[in-house]
């Protein structure tokens, strides 16, 4: 049974009093002298601009512009890092393996080996955490090493909420890190917080939100994401007509949900005997006060305000993210 979030963990974590870990995420490390030229020609984003301590978030995709992957992209001077959530190391291994030709190129899965934390309380703009861990500038997902820690564990800025910070910490020094946080008064909190929370703040989990049929479009990441100047890579032709033509035939957005209807991930409703939204992940939000779901609409009830229709003569409204009033002053406004 899952543990219950509450209200007040959530605020505890809003004050920089309460941090999560992110249980196994995918953590890859891209080496070599030809790791930028080779990740660049597979992926949506602009490798090539990053510079040591910079980051961004790409689709990697198929021949056919398909996702295989959705990674945040860390770049420091000898490694290209690629993270996020579980489950697609070996896909991701397997596509990189068969298109890597005579380049001189490492893949390491270190998935294993580091943990992901995410810690809330920084100023929007400032450089400090509470207890003085010091943050890399605030442009999304740069990242910087946290010289508290051991074994090079790198500061993170989340590009979902500004004032949320990823700590990627190596295994032999997690023990160390909440060793610290604890002394300065910021509590582990329950692994159950992530699901309501990142609904709410629109972050899609790959083989739920985004699964190998989708196309990048779709999942509505395109400013943080996709690069339509940065020239040919595998699945461009693909990506590059769905952004002449203008729109996708569905799109991945928020939903608020009526009062008294349960909702279940993987259920489909229709309109006129075609599929007008389809959930993809749900959890109840005490945030909310209801449910947090997150899903794909078609086209036609994509606009923030339309309503879509449920069972039983009930309806769902189309939300932008984030959904709820204690993220509205705090995001980006491109997540």
């Amino acid at each position: 049974m899952a543990t219950a979030v509450t209200l007040e963990d959530y605020h505890k974590f809003i004050a920089g009093r309460g941090w999560i870990e992110l249980a196994n995420w995918t953590v890859l490390r891209m080496g070599g002298p030809d790791r930028v030229r080779f990740l660049h020609g597979l992926c949506t984003n602009d490798i090539r601009r990053l510079q040591p301590g910079q980051g961004c978030e790409a689709f990697i995709t198929s021949a056919q512009g398909k996702i295989l992957g959705h990674v945040i992209v860390l770049a420091d001077e000898h490694s290209l890092w690629l993270v996020g959530t579980p489950g697609q190391a070996r896909q991701l291994l397997e596509h990189f393996t068969k298109y890597q030709i005579r380049e001189e190129l490492e893949f390491e899965d270190r998935s294993g080996s580091w943990a992901l934390v995410l810690v809330g309380g920084a100023a929007a703009d400032g450089p400090l955490l509470p207890g003085g861990w010091a943050l890399p500038p605030a442009e999304a997902y740069s990242h910087c090493r946290e010289p508290r820690l051991e074994n090079a564990a790198r500061w993170i800025r989340w590009v979902a909420c500004r004032w949320l910070a990823l700590l990627m910490v190596p295994r032999a020094s997690h023990d160390q890190w909440s060793a610290i946080a604890e002394k300065e008064g910021i509590q582990a909190l329950s692994s159950a917080l992530w699901e309501p929370l990142r609904i709410e703040l629109g972050w899609p989990v790959y083989g739920h939100d985004i699964r190998a049929e989708n196309f990048p479009q779709e999942i509505g990441r395109d400013q943080l994401a996709i690069s339509f100047t940065k020239g040919c890579y595998l699945g461009q032709e693909t990506v590059a007509r769905i952004d002449a033509l203008g729109h996708v035939n569905r799109m991945l957005r928020g939903l608020a949900w009526p009062d008294g209807v349960e909702c279940r991930p993987d259920s489909v409703y229709h309109y006129q005997g075609k599929i007008a939204a389809y959930v993809t992940s749900a959890a109840y939000s005490p945030h909310l006060q209801g449910w947090a779901v997150m899903g794909f609409v078609r086209r036609g009830f994509e606009k923030p305000g339309s309503t879509v229709p449920l069972d039983g003569g009930a309806s769902a409204v189309v939300r932008q993210f984030p959904l709820g009033y204690l993220w509205q002053d705090q995001t980006d406004g491109s997540a």
